[in-house]
């Protein structure tokens, strides 16, 4: 008969294990809390949507074998990540926009804490000094731009924390030097370039350092060992990126090399506001990543990395035959070059990449280690307990200092720069960088607006509100509608309104405006003489809408152009040819609901 432990016997091995632990649970459990008191001030950011999008079409490509994915523009992204998500979503049966976003953040920022956990236990297996783990896990949670981050940005942040992740399993390989070990690094490498393709620098990097292991090796049998743990590696990489990444299964090759090259030149290119001038977002100068870390990272945080890199190269110049045999400086090493070779990769391939270093937020998670270095290299530089106790209370002011702009920028933490920049003279920012550049900061004029008109208002469509409303409960969302701008009570704009204006609030952030709420002057009603003349088969109106008629259909088209140049990109919307059968939202003039992208070819409307 199997004898089975007792309950109380599992209880007091499992607080054995999580005893040394206390302090980084409690820790853990007090940012979740914090996580959940803040959940719901942040706005939904424009990606969302498109990520759920590309995960339901993958879903339907897996049960049903639509090809819906292939016509979508990041069909090459990976799902590693964001169809658990979906899955989770669709498992609680949510059903408003403001559950779906809720949701989302809410797991977000969990992975953004798990990151963190796994940057504390591979710190405590590096350096085997609780305290310094500790307060690497407190640097990697506490820089600003992440932390706000880490609710809205589901795709990047999810990449930052399966990196810190991967780089925990990556160490434990090492470690354990055994096949098993390599085949569990080799699924978590799949995985991690399932969710961004940029996580294939971990393939590289592991096969440089095996490399280093073969050549130290003497004997037949570990040489042989070593060629069998690489290709368990290889192996296993390769077969759990395939199996969980559907858009591969018809063509891994020819399609991985697709997404491989997408992400290198992004199809969408944007103008870049950088140190005041304004640059295409596939011709940024090389400069441009190393200049936005620098400026948005926390001071005594890169201060610590820049400590570590430096003393990690240093030791290892002076002695190679110690870089080759010592594991925590291997894998500092490691670190280093999953850290630089991203951006190297970027500057030399002339990447297409914009919103500051946002694609590139999981640098974060070898960069939080570098700095674990840079702590653990002063503490051991001093014999005596005081000089270490100021190296332990630098750190900590230095993350506390970070927490405090964290809680002093709320809910704005994304637009965190560090002293390097002049914070203090008014708009000063906002002539040199792109701040607020996904409109969060609209959500909190939303929802002060709400609180200050009692009935139902009207906002002018514009782009900053393009989905803005989907945080906001179902009784709110009602209560604004979004007009034609010549019937809009209200509007929202970007930046410092004009002397003049009447504003109502503004969202500042280091005396920089990001958003205005402002009351406008409604004018007369266009729509009726627009659709009027648009029934006539008039080709064309000019009067803030742009209507035509073609085959029984009313075809709407947002953004004005000439009938002769039609070779760009519109917003149509196609509505039966009857004033009677016009949906409500026309008769108000409001339109946001049933747009879709039509790419125009030739004189469509000859």
């Amino acid at each position: 008969m199997t004898a089975y432990p007792a309950p109380d016997s599992l209880l007091r091995t499992a607080a054995s294990a999580l005893r040394p632990h206390w302090a980084v649970l409690a820790a853990l459990g007090l940012f979740l809390l914090a996580g959940l008191a803040v959940l719901d001030d942040y706005g939904r950011s424009p990606d969302e949507n498109a990520h759920r999008l590309h995960a339901d079409a993958t879903l339907d490509y897996v049960l049903n074998g639509s090809d819906v994915i292939l016509g979508l523009r990041d069909r090459t992204h990976g799902v590693a990540v964001l169809l658990p998500l979906t899955l989770a979503e669709r498992a609680l049966r949510l059903d408003t926009s403001r559950e779906l976003g809720l949701a989302r953040h809410l797991m977000t920022h969990f992975l953004f804490l798990a990151g963190s956990l796994f940057t504390y236990l591979l710190a405590a297996r590096l350096f085997n000094n609780k305290c310094v783990a500790l307060l690497a896990m407190l640097l990697f949670r506490s820089h600003p731009r992440l932390y706000a981050h880490s609710f809205v940005n589901d795709k990047d942040i999810s990449f930052l924390a399966a990196f810190a992740i991967a780089l925990f399993v990556t160490e434990r390989a090492f470690r354990k030097d055994n096949l098993w070990a390599f085949a569990l690094l080799g699924a978590g490498a799949g995985a991690l370039t399932n969710t961004r393709i940029m996580g294939a620098v971990l393939v590289p990097a592991v096969l440089a350092a095996r490399g280093v292991d073969l050549l130290r090796m003497s004997g037949a049998g570990e040489r042989k060992r070593v060629l069998l743990s690489a290709c368990m590696f290889i192996l296993a990489a390769a077969l759990t990126m395939y199996a969980g990444w559907p858009y591969l299964w018809s063509d891994p090759a020819e399609r991985f090399i697709e997404a491989f090259t997408q992400a290198a030149r992004y199809v969408i290119t944007i103008e870049e506001l950088f140190w005041g001038t304004s640059v295409r977002s596939n011709e940024l100068p090389a400069w441009y990543i190393p200049t936005w870390f620098s400026i948005t990272t926390p001071p005594f945080a890169l201060l610590l990395g820049c400590i570590g890199t430096a003393a990690l190269l240093s030791r290892s110049a002076l002695s190679r035959s110690l870089a080759l045999r010592n594991r925590r400086l291997r894998f500092g090493l490691l670190a280093a070059v999953c850290f630089g070779a991203p951006i190297t990769a970027a500057i030399l391939l002339e990447s297409t990449i914009f919103n500051g270093w946002r694609h590139l937020y999981f640098l974060w998670a070898p960069f939080s280690l570098l700095a674990a270095f840079g702590l653990h290299w002063l503490v051991g530089a001093f014999a005596q307990a005081r000089p270490r106790a100021a190296v332990y209370a630098a750190t900590a002011i230095g993350v506390g200092a970070a927490t405090v702009s964290i809680a002093f920028l709320h809910p704005n933490q994304h637009v965190y720069f560090n002293f390097m920049e002049d914070r203090v003279t008014h708009d000063r920012l906002s002539e040199r960088y792109v701040m607020d550049y996904w409109g969060l900061a609209a959500y909190q004029l939303q929802r002060h607006l709400l609180n200050e008109e009692p009935s139902t208002v009207t906002i002018q469509y514009n782009g900053i509100m393009k989905g803005k409303r989907n945080m906001l409960a179902e009784a709110d969302r009602e209560r604004i509608r979004i007009v034609n701008p010549a019937l809009a009570d209200f509007s929202i704009r970007a930046g410092r309104p004009e002397n003049g204006e009447e504003t109502l609030h503004v969202v500042e952030v280091y005396n920089n405006a990001l958003f205005a709420l402002m009351k406008e002057r409604p004018q007369a009603n266009p729509f009726p003489a627009a659709l009027e003349a648009a029934l006539s088969l008039e080709p064309i109106v000019r009067s803030n809408f742009d209507l035509y008629a073609l085959d029984r259909m009313l075809i709407y088209v947002k953004e004005p152009c000439e009938s002769s140049d039609l070779l760009g990109a519109f917003f149509l919307r196609f509505y039966p040819a009857s004033l009677n059968n016009l949906p409500e939202a026309w008769r108000r003039a409001g339109y946001e609901e049933t747009r879709f992208n039509f790419l125009a070819r030739g004189s469509l409307f000859d």
